[in-house]
């Protein structure tokens, strides 16, 4: 007689994954392609800033077709965004842009230019919008509720290795994640051999490089560096509030440039930046809308400065038992002050209570932490992409991310990877 239990042993070797692949194309195929590499592009600073982007909307274009990339993202937030700016507004910002950025201005205009090489037009105006989003986009006229980002800093056990640094990035609309680049910026000046690659000064990974800048950024050997959305804690920012600071302040620092300035040596940054200079530069700076800046570094340092409207209120928090005496090896940081309740889908708790469960020795590596970010909702239907960083490490990619919802969600809510 053969046994009950023989019998479920052979279901689960046989009939479980022939079971796994049916719901897999029941849900029209979207976790076949869970995860894949952003597809990288070459930054050459020395090259004109015309030119310095040209190519990279052929880049995405070569693996996606425009309606599963930009054109989702430019109908969506051409309705939800740019067309809730009154034209003298968009006027003023598209001004500010072109008199105060000239450098960025010139790169705008250069992939406008790639665009239309395409037969798109997306104009320099409209960029110059895009250049200041996440500083609009916090204008309570808006009302976009986009804010879904992660961060985890994990200190390991080793005392001689670096902080480990995951981000999420999550955003709106799905399809826009195809757009992701993992972006490496070089200066082909400083090489003696024409026919030898230049150097890699820095990395970042970003589907915001349409505004020539990024929220995602690495150099190695020196920092890692996220920005992350934070509700304003001065209570609802007016469009005229933000846009005052923009067009009235010359020291506004735009928030998706901010990481590339700290980088390039540029408004009082070192030319090699550190831990501390970046820490000071990001706390240091005026900016147009609140934020979270989330930095490590050499010597097992990490930080969260938490940028408000009004600079006197910032707080900077510092991994360790200082500032976190319950979990002094590990910060999670979303879109909510670390001093408040965990709200929203609790996602700093439920990443909190993930690397908890690993512990410090394998919480604090880069799997531990990729595992940390990748658990539902940390990783959720709108995460775009994710890293793993560390100073140590060389270079980054950044990893493009399905649409993850749980086993009792509906998968026909979930957006396929074109």
């Amino acid at each position: 007689t053969v046994s009950v239990l023989y019998w479920m042993r052979c279901a689960s070797v046989f009939c479980l994954p022939a079971l796994v692949a049916l719901v897999l194309v029941g849900c029209a195929l979207p976790t076949t392609s869970a995860m894949r590499v952003a597809p990288e592009f070459v930054v050459d600073l020395a090259k004109p800033p015309a030119q310095r982007w040209r190519g990279a909307v052929g880049k995405i274009l070569e693996l996606h077709p425009w309606e599963h990339s930009f054109q989702p993202l430019l109908d969506y937030y051409t309705t939800t965004f740019y067309a809730l700016i009154p034209a003298e507004n968009r006027s003023a910002v598209h001004d500010v842009v072109r008199t105060r950025f000239p450098t960025e201005y010139a790169e705008l205009e250069g992939i406008s230019a790639d665009f239309a090489a395409h037969g798109r037009n997306v104009t320099a105006e409209w960029l110059s919008q895009w250049f200041w989003f996440h500083e609009l986009s916090h204008a309570a006229e808006m009302n976009l509720g986009i804010a879904e980002c992660t961060a985890i800093l994990a200190m390991p056990s080793d005392p001689e290795a670096p902080v480990v640094h995951g981000r999420n990035l999550d955003q709106m609309p799905l399809p826009a994640r195809n757009i992701t680049l993992t972006l490496t910026f070089v200066n082909s000046s400083d090489t003696l051999d024409p026919s030898a690659p230049a150097p890699t000064l820095f990395q970042a990974v970003d589907m915001y490089w349409m505004s020539g800048g990024f929220v995602t950024g690495f150099k190695s050997g020196h920092v890692t560096l996220q920005e992350n959305w934070r509700w304003s804690d001065v209570g609802p920012l007016t469009m005229k509030m933000i846009l005052d600071r923009i067009v009235n302040d010359a020291t506004t620092v735009p928030q998706v440039h901010m990481f590339r300035y700290a980088l390039t040596g540029q408004r009082g940054m070192a030319p090699r930046p550190d831990f501390d200079d970046v820490v000071r530069f990001v706390n240091g700076s005026t900016f147009a809308a609140p934020f979270y800046g989330i930095v490590s570094g050499t010597a097992r340092r990490g930080a969260v400065v938490s940028v408000s409207f009004d600079r006197p209120t910032n707080r900077v928090l510092f991994l360790g038992a200082a500032d976190f005496p319950s979990h002094p090896w590990y910060v999670v940081q979303t879109n909510w002050d670390q001093w408040k309740p965990d709200v929203n889908r609790k996602r700093r708790t439920h990443a909190e209570h993930n690397l908890a469960d690993l512990g410090q020795e394998d919480g604090a590596t880069r799997l531990g932490v990729w595992q940390a970010i990748s658990a539902y909702p940390v990783h959720n239907e709108g995460t775009f992409y994710t890293v793993v960083m560390d100073v140590a490490m060389l270079r980054i990619r950044g990893i493009i991310r399905q649409a993850m919802m749980p086993w009792n969600a509906s998968c026909t809510s979930q957006s396929p990877l074109a």
